[in-house]
């Protein structure tokens, strides 16, 4: 009996309809898939194959709320059966609730202390919230893990402006600036702080090269008209 067979005499056979899905996508219909996942789902006694195959394709349609539950409902019933918390970050990324996005992505930063995009993706979080102690937190993290990442060391940087520690946020600007030279936002940043820090010397530097990358870039000429001479 083929899987369709089986599905005309019980449409909620889960497994009939994961081997269905299954053609479907290989000859590129998912939205077929997903209406043959769809119509034999039964939350109250759901499979796991079937499960992980909807919410991926839910999650692709970017039904994000569904996406959500089918996620929380396998992380209930099969724990270890798929990476759940993978797509709840997903579905919350899709809908911008950055509070319960943050919560996940620290359950897999426990899960996964080496991945250093993740912690970066947190301290960004973190500094959307304004919580300046646990940015700097993921983003020194980051600069353990990668000490290369140059968004890692901006974000510490800003962190540490932010809680007064001027002196170590220049440093790190000046570490982000260097390895990714053509971010210039970074680098007014780090002449603003130079400036504020009443080093103005460097901070003329800094504008010297920025200007010297883009002559016209908003601020840079207004900033190194205040330092005087």
């Amino acid at each position: 009996m083929t899987a369709l067979e089986a599905l005309r005499i019980d449409p909620k056979q889960q497994t009939a309809a994961f081997v269905a899905a299954s053609v479907d996508l290989s000859e590129g219909d998912r939205s077929r898939a997903l209406e043959a996942l769809r119509g034999a789902f039964d939350a109250q006694a759901p499979e796991l194959e079937a499960l992980v195959l909807l919410a991926n394709l839910t999650l692709e349609a970017k039904d994000y709320a569904e996406a959500e539950r089918l996620a929380l409902l396998g992380e209930r019933r099969f724990p270890l059966g798929a990476d759940w918390v993978k797509g709840l970050a997903a579905a919350y990324r899709g809908t911008g609730n950055h509070e319960k996005l943050a919560e996940v992505l620290a359950r897999r930063a426990e899960r996964d202390p080496n991945d250093a995009g993740l912690c970066v993706e947190l301290a960004q979080l973190e500094s959307e919230r304004k919580d300046f102690e646990a940015e700097a937190r993921w983003a020194r993290e980051a600069t353990h893990i990668d000490v290369a990442n140059a968004s890692a060391h901006a974000l510490l940087a800003g962190a540490l402006s932010e809680r007064g520690r001027a002196a170590q946020a220049i440093d790190e600007y000046e570490t982000a600036a260097t390895l990714m030279p053509e971010k210039l936002e970074w680098r007014l940043a780090l002449a603003k702080l130079c400036a504020t820090a009443g080093e103005k010397e460097r901070a003329r530097r800094v504008l010297a090269e920025l200007i010297a990358r883009d002559a016209n870039y908003p601020g840079a000429r207004e900033l190194l008209g205040t330092l005087g001479r």
